[in-house]
């Protein structure tokens, strides 16, 4: 990108700042940090979820979700906001992410920009029940190899940004605004609802159980999945791997092992790749 066309970007979107250089181990010329306070003000706050709930438009202005005043009543008339998620609205608080955005890679997610959340940390270590995360992983570019933590997953479509530069990042940050103000009504419908957040609008098929603990999403020392109130390993962990009823046969020590290997190395990729984000930005 040219300096033209950042201080285009910054220019319309004031809670962006651009950061030359790499972005931890991933190839860039720079990247930009959005600090984002997505709430939007308490008297519009209803109709947004209406217009989320509803695939309907809305608008950003700096990192803050907004209705549009040329909103059709209809778009509100019809829509119940359920019980648990108007209960959570009300614990709403203004709230600032940090998240790093990278310009994208080739062969990762269409080549959209990337948006890591590193303050406070929003990944599959940290939510493993998340609704709408990419996946991390290793890659490689020219033979150097790099680690891509887990990203927010705020557009399936790649042409839905745009293919002007400029519009492509505006486009990029006022989704990844409303995609923040959609995980802050989960987190408190979680909390609200034995752990089982709502979110709001489409959302991606869930990971599976399996899924989740082959990966090294879920701390085998964690509470289980369930409520169950025992450690997931002493738990859910061997039936989510597919195992069912326990026999002689599998070395149950050596599968939890392997299992708290691959989620504490997923951990320590996560926090070396936030603390390289943090001494550069």
């Amino acid at each position: 990108m040219n300096t033209t066309q950042i201080d285009a970007i910054l220019d319309e979107f004031r809670a962006a700042r651009w950061v030359a250089g790499n972005l931890g181990d991933l190839p860039c010329e720079g990247w930009f940090l959005l600090e984002v306070n997505p709430l939007p003000p308490g008297d519009e706050l209803h109709k947004i979820v209406q217009d989320i709930a509803g695939g309907h438009s809305v608008f950003v202005i700096d990192g803050q979700v907004r209705h549009l005043s040329s909103c059709p009543e209809r778009h509100h008339e019809p829509m119940a906001i359920p019980k648990d998620v108007k209960a959570a609205l009300q614990r709403l608080g203004a709230h600032t992410f940090r998240i790093a955005v990278h310009p994208g890679l080739v062969n990762a997610y269409q080549g959209q920009p990337l948006a890591i959340a590193f303050e406070p940390a929003i990944n599959y270590g940290v939510f493993p029940d998340h609704p709408h995360l990419n996946t991390g992983g290793v890659g490689a570019i020219l033979g150097q190899g790099f680690y891509v933590p887990d990203t927010i997953c705020y557009e399936e479509n790649i042409l839905g940004l745009g293919s002007d530069p400029v519009e492509r990042f505006l486009q990029a940050f006022g989704r990844i605004s409303v995609w923040l103000l959609r995980h802050m009504i989960w987190m408190e419908t979680k909390k609200l609802c034995d752990g089982k957040g709502q979110w709001i609008g489409p959302e991606a098929p869930p990971l599976t159980p399996k899924q989740r603990a082959e990966s090294g999403f879920w701390n085998p020392s964690d509470l289980c999945r369930c409520n169950s109130g025992k450690r997931y390993s002493d738990c859910h962990m061997l039936s989510d791997l597919g195992y069912g009823i326990l026999t002689k046969s599998i070395s149950t020590k050596n599968l939890k092992q392997g299992i708290a290997a691959r989620y504490e190395q997923r951990r320590e990729q996560h926090k070396k790749f936030y603390s390289q984000i943090r001494r550069s930005s």
